[in-house]
């Protein structure tokens, strides 16, 4: 069995990862409506959309329709979305943010900038940005979606860099 060596790059990893998700966690936690990360993500989705459907969210997430049903199910029960008949085609459903929905979210986005605000509190605006670059460039080539807010120009620019 090959011993692991102490790779500083990995740990890095794991440690900004870990991180991020403890303090966004306990973030959210202390919502008035308690969300996970998934929920978070998949409201965030909805309220980005004119127009959402389950398998919008299932291919933005990269998971299966299974699964994005399940969240669903759980955020009508919370009553944080609610769904609607599709005018352009019966044999689906858009999903629409509650208004408990949309107060939550607020909430939620609040957490989150709480916790970026704590991670990055020690960067410089400069570092801060260097950092979603760097991030962005190592992410390219893993084929993962274009993360929100940052165009194809500018993820295409930040491979050739």
């Amino acid at each position: 069995m090959k011993k692991p060596e102490n790779n500083d790059t990995l740990n890095a990893f794991f440690k900004i990862v870990y991180a991020f998700k403890k303090t966004l966690k306990q973030n959210l936690n202390t919502l008035s409506t308690p969300l996970n990360m998934m929920h978070l993500r998949v409201l965030r989705i909805i309220a980005s959309r004119e127009q959402c459907m389950p398998l919008d969210i299932s291919h933005e997430l990269q998971r299966d329709k299974a699964q994005i049903t399940r969240l669903l199910k759980e955020l009508l029960d919370q009553q944080l979305i609610k769904k609607s008949e599709n005018p352009t085609d019966k044999r689906s459903f858009l999903l629409h943010l509650s208004a408990k929905g949309k107060s939550t979210l607020q909430e939620s986005l609040q957490a989150e900038d709480q916790t970026i605000a704590v991670l990055t509190q020690a960067l410089s605006p400069s570092e801060q940005a260097q950092f979603v670059a760097l991030v962005n460039k190592m992410t390219l080539p893993l084929n993962l979606k274009v993360p929100m807010g940052l165009s194809n120009a500018e993820a295409s620019d930040a491979q050739n860099k």
